[in-house]
């Protein structure tokens, strides 16, 4: 995989080279992670989702809480506990767990999924917002920053793709 990696990485190198080779070309480079932390967008949809799940994360926490306090009270008291009531205090408890476990299971995968449907959303946002700013620039190129180990920042168009979408609501 890492060896595909650096077989992309030299080819979109040796792309940019060769445009930056033909004089009438015009590049920009965007930073996707600067757009992802500055945006107005990026960040009311982490809230958004922070909303989403915040009771759920609430109840889970809740049942944790709970949990654990159950399990202190079997472990302070469980020695003094008839064989019987011990038995069905650690089958509770077991329950519990498992319950808990696959609750929280859910709740990240929920989370996830929600997670990238609104990264996608956004990310064709970030998209067309990099088409327009290339156009209004007349742009040849725009290629990620990561896909160079230096970038001038006269070519870095982040924060005008950043002023484009904040704009564009």
């Amino acid at each position: 995989m890492k060896f595909l990696a650096k077989i992309a990485l030299i080819g979109v190198l040796g792309l940019s080279a060769a445009a930056q080779a033909a004089s009438n070309v015009n590049l920009g480079v965007v930073d996707v992670r600067a757009i992802l932390s500055e945006s107005k967008q990026a960040k009311a949809i982490s809230e958004k989702l922070q909303k989403e799940f915040a009771p759920r994360e609430k109840d889970l926490i809740e049942q944790d809480k709970a949990f654990q306090e159950k399990a202190e009270k079997f472990k302070r008291d469980g020695a003094v506990m008839a064989e019987k009531e011990r038995t069905v205090m650690e089958r509770d408890l077991l329950n519990v767990q498992r319950e808990l476990q696959r609750l929280q299971a859910e709740f990240n995968d929920d989370s996830n999924m929600r997670q990238q449907e609104e990264m996608q959303k956004f990310l064709e946002k970030v998209r067309a917002a990099v088409n327009s700013v290339a156009e209004k620039g007349k742009l040849d190129l725009v290629i990620h920053s990561d896909a160079s180990p230096f970038v001038s920042e006269r070519l870095d168009i982040t924060k005008q793709v950043v002023q484009t979408l904040d704009s564009s609501k």
